[in-house]
């Protein structure tokens, strides 16, 4: 608040006026009005009070009504309020202050005069006892300066007939109206979401007591400006942009009345800005196979800031994670969890740090959990070909390769072993090539194995399966031969065929490569043989001249041998055509023979191991 500050001058100026007439005359005395200014109070820029001041007759003398005394009051800086002389009064101050401003007529000159002039009606006396109170109700008018020389008031008298003239004056000070600024605390934000703490600065400040109106009476005329809090010094909102770091923020503002810009008053706001809650939760029940792979493509998609899912490497960063086990990682950029192949079944654990870009303090930790599962194993069964149990013999050559491991094809010995075979029978299982094998000489019948396979990184991963081999007993073949044109007539070169039916074979038995089948036909100087390994048909038959090798090189013999991989059927055909040279004059039979040859094949050689037929020569 401004001091008040009273400051009176008074001047009085007496002037003695002496009256005389052509004849002499007695001295009087004279009427003398007086005026005694009254100092103005300090009145608040812009606001209203009164000037006063008491008239009076120093001599006790009536002043006649034809003196018509007048006094001009000049306002100065200040004006008649609502320039209405009604509210001009003369009071009289030794009667209750009784209204007797009918004895007076009163006019204002406005501006730029500002003169009130007050003057005794002509028709009224006043009486030598006045104590005359004069109150006049001005207004200061805006943006008047509260310190400047010359403020102040001056009241002159004057008169029309003897009453001597006298003057007065009076100086003010005008005080500023009271305008306090609060100081505020806004409300907590969140910094990385912002927004409005508060709506108006100035809704706790006052003018004279009184609530100020924003842009009506006051006005903030300067902001600091040296946090990141906006104060808008229109409305007075203050507000904290998204993005702003923890931290307490004070800005002081300036409040100034809008009809005196220097009245002034300065106030805090601050607001407290925290971080944003920030939550990481474990991520649970995620499993993969030992092949590996991403389990979870983002660890942080179950996480929040303030509530919200937020963007990993923008809001938020993953600055910290684990290192329990090189079976789980954790990309810290794009969040991933990845398993290695060939990881061993298990559960992993692996813990990250996630911490608010803003407010890199601001952290919080979780738990990935990964549960690493064994491929599936799947041993399937095998049941092999029939196998001679004279000869013996590879029945399976990998029990192993209809296996699977996660739906693939094992690879024995590479992701899988064969842990255990139940060895109850006289089959042979290699556990390290998965080959089953039939000893020499094992009787006859079905026999059965059980073999367990197991994964390598998980040996206790297994799956069992069975092997099933059928022991045949040897075979006694049975050829038939059959010649075709065996009769011929007159000398010279004839042309023949003939097939061989090899019967009682065991269909589906291996082929022993080490004694095969072999079948031999008697060599003879008239007989030439010719063998189509391409022929398929005889005699409208099928013939399976492609499943044997014909060898003409032996001296006695010709050598049939069977080829084939496999006994498809329990018989087999194989046809010849051939030449049969007559001589001039021959006549006869000729024995054409097929022979088994013994133990060939796994013929057991008990009878009907050979078969002949004729060609004849007549004349």
């Amino acid at each position: 608040m401004h001091k008040i500050k009273r400051t009176i001058q008074t001047y009085i100026i007496m002037m003695l006026m002496t009256l005389g007439t052509l004849y002499a005359a007695p001295l009087m005395s004279l009427a003398q009005p007086a005026i005694e200014p009254s100092p103005l109070d300090a009145v608040e820029n812009a606001g209203e009070g009164n000037v006063s001041f008491l008239i009076s007759e120093r001599n006790n003398v009536v002043v006649d009504g034809i003196n018509r005394f007048k006094v001009t009051v000049t306002l100065g800086k200040v004006d008649l309020k609502n320039a209405d002389i009604a509210g001009v009064k003369v009071l009289d101050a030794r009667n209750s202050n009784a209204d007797v401003t009918n004895k007076f007529d009163v006019d204002y000159l406005n501006a730029p005069d500002y003169i009130v002039r007050i003057q005794q009606k002509a028709s009224e006396d006043l009486p030598g006892d006045m104590r005359y109170l004069v109150v006049i109700p001005i207004t200061v008018r805006v943006n008047t300066p509260v310190t400047n020389p010359g403020n102040g008031f001056l009241v002159n008298m004057s008169s029309e007939g003897d009453a001597i003239a006298d003057g007065d004056s009076s100086d003010y000070t005008f005080t500023r109206s009271a305008i306090v600024a609060t100081n505020d605390i806004g409300t907590t934000l969140i910094g990385n979401v912002g927004g409005l703490s508060l709506a108006d600065v100035t809704s706790n400040d006052t003018l004279n007591g009184t609530a100020v109106t924003l842009g009506t009476d006051t006005t903030i005329t300067n902001v600091t400006n040296t946090t990141p809090l906006v104060v808008n010094t229109i409305t007075g909102q203050v507000t904290v942009p998204a993005g702003t770091q923890t931290g307490i923020y004070t800005e002081t503002y300036t409040l100034c009345e809008m009809t005196d810009n220097t009245n002034c008053d300065d106030a805090t706001v601050t607001v407290t800005v925290t971080e944003a809650e920030i939550i990481a939760n474990d991520d649970t029940n995620a499993s993969v196979s030992s092949e590996g792979g991403i389990v979870i493509p983002e660890v942080t998609l179950n996480d929040t800031l303030s509530g919200v899912a937020f963007t990993l490497g923008t809001d938020v960063n993953i600055t910290n994670v684990t290192d329990n086990t090189p079976y789980l990682t954790i990309n810290p950029i794009r969040g991933e969890a990845t398993v290695p192949a060939d990881t061993p079944a298990g559960t992993y654990v692996e813990t990250y740090t996630i911490c608010e870009n803003l407010n890199p303090a601001n952290c919080t930790t979780a738990d990935v959990n990964v549960t690493v599962l064994a491929s599936e194993i799947i041993a399937n069964d095998d049941t092999s070909t029939p196998i001679l149990g004279i000869t013996g013999g590879i029945a399976i050559t990998d029990i192993t390769d209809n296996d699977t491991l996660g739906a693939v094809l094992v690879n024995l010995g590479g992701d899988v072993n064969i842990t255990n075979v139940t060895n109850t029978t006289p089959l042979v299982v290699n556990t390290t090539t998965g080959q089953v094998s039939v000893l020499a000489a094992t009787p006859s019948g079905t026999y059965t194995e059980t073999y367990t396979l197991c994964e390598k990184l998980n040996p206790t991963n297994c799956d069992t399966a069975t092997i099933t081999v059928e022991v045949v007993a040897n075979p006694d073949y049975k050829p038939t031969l059959t010649v075709y044109g065996g009769i011929v007539y007159g000398e010279g070169v004839h042309e023949f065929s003939f097939d061989t039916l090899v019967r009682n074979l065991i269909p589906n038995t291996p082929h022993n490569v080490s004694n095969p089948l072999q079948i031999r036909i008697p060599r003879n100087t008239a007989i030439s043989l010719n063998f189509d390994v391409t022929m398929t048909t005889f005699k409208g038959e099928t013939v399976n001249n492609s499943l044997w090798s014909f060898d003409d090189s032996d001296s006695f013999d010709y050598i049939i041998t069977y080829i084939g991989s496999d006994t498809p059927i329990d018989r087999l055909r194989f046809a010849f055509t051939g030449t049969f040279s007559v001589e001039e004059g021959e006549v006869g039979k000729f024995i054409l023979e097929t022979t088994i040859k013994a133990n060939t094949g796994g013929d057991s050689n008990i009878d009907n191991n050979s078969d002949r037929d004729t060609l004849q020569k007549r004349l």
